[in-house]
């Protein structure tokens, strides 16, 4: 995706967070601005705007509207989302002597996820929840498999972005 367009389209998110949470749009904008998008893709973009913001943005408001929001995990990481020890064909191939490890097994996750699980590119989730990256034709989809299903939240992760913040409007 090109910075170009996913920089003007993660930075209005972060300027409609910045609204919500009353915190001066000038300052938000100056932080993003320090973001330098050619040297990374939408993804990583996104990451480091969450880094420069953090100090901005972050307040006990803030945490409560991210308490059932998809955001959260990337917001405030904890090390359980980073036992998952990667995706493996099923269950016999599991290593028993790594009882710290939350292995992926397809065998229980529905059809469609096991393309997006086998590139191991996740980045939250706890449990059968596994939230993470799934690159399809130069494209990069935000993804959540559980055993139940499997859901694309967003088709990149500016469009990822811009859904997580239209469910905490619609839950102010």
């Amino acid at each position: 995706m090109d910075p170009t367009i996913y920089k003007p389209l993660i930075d209005a998110e972060f300027r409609n967070l910045a609204e919500i949470l009353k915190v001066d749009l000038v300052s938000v904008q100056n932080k993003l601005d320090l973001i330098d998008p050619k040297s990374c893709g939408a993804w990583r973009y996104l990451l480091q705007a969450i880094e420069q913001t953090r100090t901005l943005l972050v307040s006990p408001e803030f945490k409560k509207m991210l308490q059932s929001n998809m955001l959260r995990d990337l917001w405030f990481p904890t090390d359980q989302y980073a036992c998952f020890g990667g995706y493996t064909a099923n269950y016999d191939d599991y290593n028993s002597d790594d009882y710290d490890v939350n292995y992926i097994f397809s065998e229980y996750y529905p059809e469609e996820a096991h393309e997006a699980l086998a590139q191991e590119n996740y980045w939250g989730g706890a449990d059968a929840d596994v939230f993470g990256l799934w690159t399809t034709e130069n494209k990069t989809k935000v993804y959540h498999a559980h055993m139940e299903g499997f859901w694309i939240l967003g088709e990149d992760p500016a469009d990822f972005l811009k859904k997580a913040v239209e469910h905490i409007i619609l839950n102010l």
